[in-house]
């Protein structure tokens, strides 16, 4: 079972439409906060984390969440803004830097496996528990 987890309701409605359109039983939809995730220690294989940890504060607690909520051995896929002016994005002062995303994983006790710099603006992470 995959589960998609949003704080708005607005995106999670268009999802839940795509999902009757398109008959995908294996998608579970949950309304959430990612400092307050309302799932079983352990009991996930993979988070993926896209352009959406700069929206969230304090950042060690979406990431002690997302710990919790990991398998041991699970992977975090962080797909996120780098701290510079881009055409496109959020306002500079609330992305995380791939500097400062680098320093909270580890500070949270994930291991970084891979870093990815597919533009200027943008980078991806994956860590693992």
């Amino acid at each position: 079972m995959e589960r998609e987890l949003d704080l708005e309701p607005e995106l999670l409605a268009v999802l839940k439409s795509k999902m009757q359109l398109e008959n995908m039983a294996n998608l579970e939809v949950v309304e959430a906060s990612m400092t307050d995730i309302p799932l079983k220690d352990n009991s996930i294989d993979i988070v993926i984390a896209s352009l959406a940890l700069h929206a969230v504060r304090p950042l060690s607690l979406s990431l002690a969440e997302i710990k919790r909520v990991l398998k041991p051995g699970g992977s975090i896929l962080i797909l996120e803004w780098e701290h510079k002016e881009s055409p496109i994005g959020p306002p500079v002062e609330i992305r995380i830097g791939s500097e400062e995303m680098e320093q909270a994983l580890q500070a949270s006790g994930f291991i970084i496996e891979k870093r990815v710099f597919p533009t200027d603006y943008l980078y991806i992470f994956v860590a693992r528990r």
